[in-house]
């Protein structure tokens, strides 16, 4: 899927129109100028254009944000004081080397694994444990 969305956003050249690392803080339509007034933070670590909180004035406002776009942490005892790197697919650490490290995948989402090992090698034995480990 990801890959169709960035083929035609390519293609249209939408990319300029779309806002990544940005949430919304509101959304208004204004019947004086039939526009949208959009103010929107920037939430990564990105530079905003000018300032981190600004406004978008608009014809079409889209909504793209997914469901699982909000990381839900798991109830384990201890996590908090976990001294390792924690990270989550929604909020996934691109700059972390994985090479080398012992590695636990926790939770039930088919998604979490494929894209995982889509964006990193790791060592057999823990493909092997992950391939066997399915219950």
């Amino acid at each position: 899927m990801q890959d169709y969305l960035v083929r035609v956003a390519s293609k249209e050249n939408l990319h300029k129109y779309i806002r990544f690392n940005t949430a919304v803080d509101s959304a208004v339509w204004d019947e004086t100028s039939n526009k949208w007034k959009t103010k929107v933070r920037v939430t990564g670590e990105k530079d905003a254009e000018f300032n981190s909180e600004y406004t978008i004035t608009s014809d079409f406002l889209v909504s793209a944000v997914g469901q699982l776009n909000s990381p839900k942490w798991p109830d384990i005892d201890g996590l908090d004081d976990f001294k390792g790197k924690v990270m989550h697919t929604a909020r996934w650490d691109w700059t972390y080397d994985l090479a080398g490290k012992r590695i636990a995948m926790i939770g039930n989402g088919e998604k979490s694994p494929v894209e995982f090992w889509k964006h990193h090698a790791l060592t057999q034995q823990l493909r092997r444990n992950c391939g066997t480990s399915r219950t």
